[in-house]
């Protein structure tokens, strides 16, 4: 090293080794006592005071190094131009017990707060923000008569312990979900749409817990889904009620729903000095092809559309090697209607750095990564990183997420995604009940996160009287690198068809497949199914031949391609909105199996007019023959049931006699309902309906004793009762056209899905 330059940086190097350090040129510190912390961590406490008198600064000092927590004593002394510091630290922690604690263990709870906290000396500070933070673990599992005592012990000059009793309590479970202030959208839509619900989704007694995470997330919920229907004045806000003896919370959202809303204008203005005529006229062309495709003829205003608009102009520029550029979103409102302006404007270059991933103890970085539109040294925009935090929000694992930016330089930022993780498993116990099956138990395990993978485990048992049914299935999420879930699982199912059909049969089935949204509603799966079916025979003079020609094992080889459109507004109570199911089943020829090709069509579609609802409910199905010869019983169509109110399930069709339902190749059938709710604003709402069903099961290969392909109808009428144990259906229905040897039955009830 140049000789000059050692001489010019001594002074600095000896001036850092000593005590004393330099404030500017009036005034000195020196620390005294200090032995856990070093100087340059008690500097860096006060270092950004700006000295306006020496009073002030000597004040802001006391403020800063009492705020931190550090020290048991603080004196100042000024002597001449010397500021002493003398500081007395907080001693040592020797030992940190746990007493009380059941839910969570020693070491659990160590590890979550060790990596957030420096537990090497007693600060009041790290010690309540350590209180905190477990009284927000406890809550965010159902623990709200939590009680906290945080006491020392063996307390010496040098040392001591630290006991933190837990007072767990019992969970706390909700009572009631009131909401004040609705007067478009009924209790059960508004139901729909949040978590904190009386009951466990699954029919049964079981209360769900109360979350205080879970409310403020609700809140979220009933908003976005009051927004995205037109009401973009919404406000809603929530209040709790605790009962103490029966350690339940009442909740009340109050709602002020505003004017409803609709769009007018899309219009598209832009500002990119590097763009070229053919870009512009395709990015016009694009944009107006975009909103008459998506605006529907209802033209209520949403935030999705908004959102999906904003992100199909940026991947279109992104496509055409646009990468700097923002999209501003501007809205003019005249007499409740709505113009959209979506501004694009050129911003400078801006490059990711660095992506630091915070506070997740729990899920794996790469689960977090995956989900991002970029990586270290791509290009960056506002739009990227807003797609970016709503694929980890559709990830639902997460409580919260933020994405920060901090500057380096003129064109480049660290990102640092700073993330809150939630509970992501979900045991639910139930039982069903209708007059076909009789009782139903359902038990179910979920874990949305396994391992922090982003793995999800589901796992079932479905039993009662005449089949039993126990699932288990696993779903990879992001499978080469891209938004595909790959599934995979096994099942196994006990089916009773001895009244109907005087055979029994047991199946194994595994399955592997992928499944991925082609777009925001249409999902596409497809899978590969193994199944080994065994037919035990009841009664073989009375059995169909084709089932009797299957009795003992049978393999079996599916490919199953299934699209799911779903436009519905609820899953439970659905009153306007469309689905459709479309299944096809490809069966190839093997040694125990003639192979055979499968087709099915379900299509729901509801209408919404002045409280009445209309619905009609169509099905289409075809199954053939690869080698044209019977397919087995077991594999064809039925008709009857809830699926033709007033005929017995497998009542309908061709059979051989009354205990040997055949089916059909085919199947055709139409439901017609006519509803209307009988309580206004109810919690537990009651529908009554008209209904009319018409159907048919026809063809086969050998014509059984009783095949008439005639077309069959019912009438009747019906009584849906969603309550506190979950919607009760009854149902009374009446053959219009049927044949003799049909099998009739006039009442039906349910309690579970009524759909």
């Amino acid at each position: 090293m140049n000789i000059y330059k050692i001489i010019k940086i001594l002074p600095i190097l000896i001036l850092l080794s000593s005590n004393v350090f330099a404030i500017n040129s009036n005034y000195k510190i020196e620390i005294q006592g200090n032995e856990f912390l070093d100087d340059d961590n008690i500097l860096s406490i006060i270092n950004d005071i700006e000295i306006n008198n020496i009073d002030e600064y000597i004040n802001e000092i006391f403020s800063l190094l009492n705020e931190s927590g550090n020290f048991s004593d603080i004196q100042i002394k000024v002597d001449n131009n010397v500021i002493n510091l003398i500081l007395k630290e907080n001693i040592k922690i020797n030992n940190i017990n746990f007493i009380g604690n059941k839910r969570f263990k020693n070491d659990e709870l160590l590890k979550i707060f060790k990596e957030n906290f420096i537990y090497n000396y007693y600060n009041k500070k790290n010690i309540k923000n350590f209180e905190n933070n477990l009284k927000d673990l406890y809550y965010s599992y159902g623990y709200n008569n939590l009680d906290i005592q945080i006491d020392t012990n063996n307390y010496t000059d040098s040392n001591l312990d630290l006991n933190i009793t837990i007072n767990e309590g019992k969970i706390s479970k909700i009572n009631k979900v009131f909401f004040k202030g609705n007067t478009n959208f009924e209790y059960n839509i508004l139901q729909d749409q949040i978590k904190s619900k009386p009951k466990k989704d699954i029919l049964f007694f079981l209360s769900r817990n109360f979350k205080y995470y879970e409310l403020q997330n609700d809140l979220i919920r009933l908003k976005e889904f009051y927004f995205n229907n037109g009401y973009k004045d919404i406000f809603i806000d929530s209040k709790t009620e605790f009962i103490s003896k029966k350690n339940k919370f009442n909740i009340y959202f109050n709602i002020i729903e505003g004017n409803k809303f609709e769009f007018n204008n899309f219009i598209l203005l832009y500002n990119l000095p590097d763009i070229n005529n053919d870009l512009k006229n395709n990015l016009t062309i694009f944009f107006d092809n975009a909103v008459s495709e998506t605006i529907d003829d209802s033209n209520i205003f949403n935030n999705t559309t908004i959102i999906k608009f904003n992100d199909l102009l940026s991947d279109f520029l992104f496509s055409n090697g646009k990468m700097f550029f923002e999209i501003l979103i501007k809205q003019k409102i005249v007499n409740n209607q709505v113009d959209i302006i979506y501004e694009i404007n050129s911003v400078k270059p801006k490059y990711v750095n660095q992506i630091n991933i915070i506070g997740n103890t729990r899920t794996k970085d790469e689960v977090i990564r995956r989900e991002l539109d970029f990586a270290e040294g791509d290009s960056i925009n506002d739009n990227l990183i807003s797609k970016s935090n709503r694929n980890l929000q559709y990830l639902n694992i997460f409580d919260s997420i933020q994405i920060k930016e901090k500057k380096i330089n003129e064109d480049t930022v660290d990102l640092e995604i700073d993330i809150k993780e939630k509970s992501t498993g979900d045991f639910q116990v139930g039982l069903g009940l209708n007059s076909i099956d009789g009782v139903t138990f359902v038990t179910g395990l979920k874990e949305k996160n396994i391992a922090g993978s982003g793995r999800n485990l589901e796992l079932s048992v479905n039993n009662s009287a005449k089949n039993s049914g126990y699932n288990l299935a696993v779903t990879e999420p992001f499978i080469f690198n891209k938004k595909i879930n790959l599934i995979y699982g096994i099942s196994y199912k006990e089916k009773d068809y001895s009244d109907s059909s005087s055979y029994n049969t047991t199946g194994l089935e595994s399955k592997i497949g992928v499944s991925y949204f082609l777009s925001e509603d249409l999902k596409h799966s497809t899978f590969l199914r193994y199944n080994l079916n065994d037919f035990e025979i009841i009664d073989s003079s009375k059995v169909s031949n084709n089932i009797l020609n299957s009795e003992g094992q049978n393999a079996e080889i599916i490919l199953v391609n299934s699209f799911n459109f779903n436009k519905l507004n609820s899953f439970s109570r659905p009153t306007k909105g469309n689905s459709i199911i479309f299944e096809n089943h490809f069966s190839p020829i093997t040694n125990s199996d003639d192979g055979y090709l499968k087709n099915f069509i379900y299509h729901k579609k509801y209408y919404d007019h002045n409280k009445f609802v209309f619905s009609i409910k169509s099905r289409i199905g075809n199954i053939l023959s690869l080698q044209d010869k019977e397919i087995i019983s077991d594999r064809k169509f039925s008709l009857g049931g809830r699926s033709l109110r007033g005929f017995d399930i497998f009542g309908v069709g061709p059979r051989k006699s009354s205990s040997s339902y055949i089916g059909g190749n085919n199947l055709i059938s139409t439901q017609i309902d006519f509803s209307k709710s009988m309580t206004k604003k109810s919690d537990n709402p009651i529908d009554i309906s008209i209904f009319t069903d018409i159907g048919t099961v026809f063809g086969n290969k050998n014509n059984p004793t009783y095949t008439n392909e005639s077309i069959r109808a019912s009438y009747g009428f019906g009584i849906k009762y969603y309550s506190v144990i979950g919607p009760i259906g009854f149902s009374w229905g009446f053959p219009l056209a049927d044949e003799s040897y049909d099998i009739k039955r006039m009442f039906l009830f349910s309690i579970g899905d009524l759909n």
